[in-house]
């Protein structure tokens, strides 16, 4: 009975053990972010194994390079095991078994690695940790696999756990001196800090742009479905009152009000989809507030150390930064830019501007986090000088971080800093890196300081992942600086080759898994953004197309209206215009839905032969309220050719609707508008030629990019999304479009598409 009860309490400790490991490790999500997370961190847990693999076998390869430099063959035989662990670890997760719980193999892997390299420690009988391998790990999880934090946590815990145990079963206690030790757990605190709060960021920006892609597609979901059922019922009840004969339709009053009220409605919507499309490029950069300490648990903690820093930093360097900043003020910030290469030209507008916000708030996090790192690391330091009065060198590389750090400080804060952060950031790791190089150079050392550095770049590669090139600058700037100071003082007499060696090859590792981080964090980051611009334009585009034929259908009705007599006559040919312009109303409206259970939100092509004369009558005939709204007058010269193109009608459509909506809405009232086809080659070449105010040179060479607009909204002829979605349709036609204009004296948009007989030599569209 005894030993059933033990065993029955030992199973119900797993199973609370069991339940409490769920909930620490996963959280709440919508399933799709869910089964984003489990893909990613099976796929990054092949690139961290790789990663620890290539470390180990790298470190196999220098002891066999230099045995002489190693008094052990327990280093080589641990390297070997882990080396194995790695091996093991990939075999697995290409398992159906390693798949279904890439968590565990998460922390296996983690445990494994600090598991072997403590224990080669311990048998050699040292009990302290092995930082190397801690860091290393920490930082190869951290930047590769940047998702579920408490996993995170638990991994370094456990790892605490595994040495503490270690230390018990060998009866080992450390060695060295208090003081030393007590600094040796503030470093592994310090990166386990950085590893952490990285990762936990990352997640809360992940999931926040998940959340508003969620809540973007409801809200297209359940307009669309709104639009739609109002449009089915208008053409219904017009397609009825088509059925009449003769050439004047009947329509009672009720009938053409209630279409009227609808799409009145209707446009409110439209207007509403339109301003969550303008308003998801502010989301762009406005989440990275999201992304930093505003709404954590520590805010609180910092703010309130903040307050007080503050008005202390204001009575100190309150007038100093005032002339600092009147000085810059001097000369324009424009006569000195400083900018590293773009790691990628075809960025976006939206991205470069949320990387600007990005870099300059995760500054003052890293500043603050820098801060609360070198106080504690020199809260031993000071306890030693005041217990031995002739280690108060030993606060010299603290004094030189401390004084560069209030510089940096002053720079930063400065309106020169907040326009260069570039060179803020760069300032901020050299004033670490460099620092303490220069500090210890004074105490008479003139070795490396690895750990350091390997804290400092932990720290920026985990808090501040853009800018991959930034970071290798910022590594190299490091590196260079200590040989030039060994230049200056000479190297330091106690290193032995091998200590250079194991160094480099350290630090180098260091900085690869640094860098290589920082690039997929931002490679996923760029795809993030062009996936939200392809949705933002797609709706913008959309949304603004379903308007002309809404506005024009209610115009037309409100002027019926207007007359006095019951039913109301009007003629067939507006009445079958209407019905065009509603069946176009519904394939858009249909192209949202889809765009809503499809992954990718994308313009679809359904291209074939059809006369271009038709399609410049149903736009001519569906702007022709803009047109007498605008008092223009417009000319197409197309209804007198009969060429067959190849092409998407409902696109086709879209492209001069834009065009002619943006030759009336850009320029003077009374404006005239011509179009015009003619055949060159294999090509039709459409033109939509206006008399209007014509568009400046520097505007006309990036008019077809996103985004690109006028200094003036109505006097310049920026167009925004809409030129940029006529270039993509026409591409998408295997055409090209262009512009030609010279301001004050109109602009000819042209565009060129093949004809239906030249289209077996051009790839199929959508190839």
């Amino acid at each position: 009975m005894k030993l059933a009860g033990n065993l029955q309490h030992r199973v119900s400790l797993a199973q609370t053990l069991s339940v409490w490991f769920k909930q620490i490790s996963t959280s709440t999500e919508s399933a799709e972010y869910e089964a984003w997370q489990r893909q990613f961190l099976i796929n990054r847990l092949q690139l961290s194994s790789r990663l620890i693999f290539y470390f180990f076998l790298s470190a196999i390869a220098l002891m066999l390079l230099v045995p002489q430099y190693f008094d052990s063959w327990f280093w080589f035989i641990g390297d070997v095991v882990t080396l194995g662990s790695a091996a093991f670890c990939l075999y697995l997760q290409k398992t159906r078994l390693g798949r279904a719980h890439p968590d565990a193999l998460f922390l296996g892997l983690s445990w494994a690695v600090i598991w072997f390299s403590q224990l080669r420690i311990s048998i050699l009988g040292h009990a302290i940790p092995n930082i190397s391998i801690w860091s290393l790990v920490f930082l190869t999880f951290a930047v590769a696999i940047p998702i579920r934090w408490r996993l995170h946590l638990i991994s370094h815990l456990g790892a605490l756990t595994l040495y503490t145990a270690l230390n018990i079963g060998f009866g080992q206690f450390p060695t060295i001196s208090t003081i030393d030790l007590v600094m040796i757990w503030m470093f592994i605190f310090w990166i386990s800090f950085c590893c952490i709060l990285g990762v936990y960021l990352y997640e809360r920006l992940r999931r926040g742009e998940f959340e508003a892609r969620r809540e973007l597609q409801t809200l297209i979901q359940t307009i669309s479905h709104d639009l739609r059922s109002p449009t089915l019922k208008n053409l219904e009840l017009l397609k009825q009152s088509l059925e009449q004969t003769g050439e004047q339709i009947a329509i009672a009053r009720d009938t053409l009000d209630e279409i009227y009220q609808s799409s009145n409605r209707q446009l409110t919507l439209i207007e509403l989809l339109l301003e969550q499309a303008r308003g998801t490029a502010k989301q762009s950069y406005t989440s990275v507030a999201s992304a930093t300490l505003q709404n954590t648990w520590l805010a609180s903690q910092y703010r309130a150390i903040a307050t007080l820093l503050n008005s202390i930093a204001q009575r100190l360097w309150a007038t100093p930064l005032k002339r600092l900043s009147q000085l810059f003020l001097l000369q324009p910030v424009t006569q000195f830019k400083f900018v590293i290469p773009e790691d990628d030209l075809s960025s976006s507008v939206d991205y470069r501007l949320w990387r600007y916000h990005f870099l300059i708030n995760r500054l003052q996090l890293v500043g603050w986090v820098g801060l609360g790192a070198l106080c504690t690391l020199g809260l031993p330091a000071i306890y030693s000088a005041i217990v031995d009065p002739n280690k108060w060198l030993d606060l010299m590389p603290y004094g030189v971080i401390g004084t560069l750090l209030l510089l940096w400080v002053l720079f930063y804060r400065s309106r020169f800093g907040r326009s260069q952060p570039d060179l803020a950031f760069l300032g901020l790791v050299l004033t670490f890196t460099v620092g303490v190089q220069v500090g210890t150079a004074f105490m008479g050392l003139r070795s490396p300081e690895a750990f350091i550095w390997t804290v400092i770049f932990l720290m920026v590669a985990t808090l501040i992942p853009v800018r991959w090139k930034l970071h290798v600058l910022a590594q190299l700037l490091t590196i260079a600086a200590y040989l030039l100071l060994v230049l200056m003082v000479g190297p330091d007499p106690m290193m032995r080759d091998i200590d250079a060696i194991g160094t480099t090859w350290y630090v180098g590792w260091v900085c690869l898994i640094c860098d290589l981080g920082v690039y997929t964090y931002e490679r996923l980051q760029r795809a993030e953004f062009e996936s939200r611009r392809q949705l933002q334009v797609f709706l913008h585009s959309v949304t603004h197309d379903l308007r002309t034929p809404v506005i024009g259908t209610a115009m037309v009705l409100g002027s019926l209206l207007k007359r006095a007599n019951d039913p109301i006559l009007m003629s067939r040919s507006a009445l079958e215009r209407i019905i065009q312009g509603g069946d176009r109303q519904m394939r858009l409206i249909d192209s949202l839905l889809e765009a809503h259970v499809s992954a990718k939100a994308e313009m679809r092509y359904q291209p074939q032969a059809i006369a271009l004369a038709l399609i410049a009558q149903a736009v001519v005939a569906d702007v022709e309220p803009l047109v007498l709204q605008s008092r223009a007058t417009l000319t197409n010269l197309i209804s007198t050719t009969e060429v067959i193109v190849q092409a998407d009608p409902t696109q086709l459509w879209r492209v001069f609707e834009n065009l002619i909506t943006n030759a009336l809405k850009y320029n003077p009232p009374g404006v005239n508008v011509i179009l015009n086809a003619t055949i060159e080659g294999d090509y039709m070449r459409c033109t939509i030629e206006d008399s209007g105010i014509g568009i400046s040179p520097d505007l006309k060479d990036r008019l077809f990019d996103l985004y690109s607009r006028g200094t003036h909204n109505r006097r310049s002829p920026g167009l925004g999304l809409g030129l940029y979605l006529c270039r993509q349709i026409i591409n998408a036609h295997h055409g090209e479009i262009g512009v030609n204009s010279t301001p004050g004296q109109g602009t000819t948009f042209w565009f060129t598409l093949p004809l239906r007989d030249a289209m077996h030599r051009v790839p199929s569209i959508g190839d």
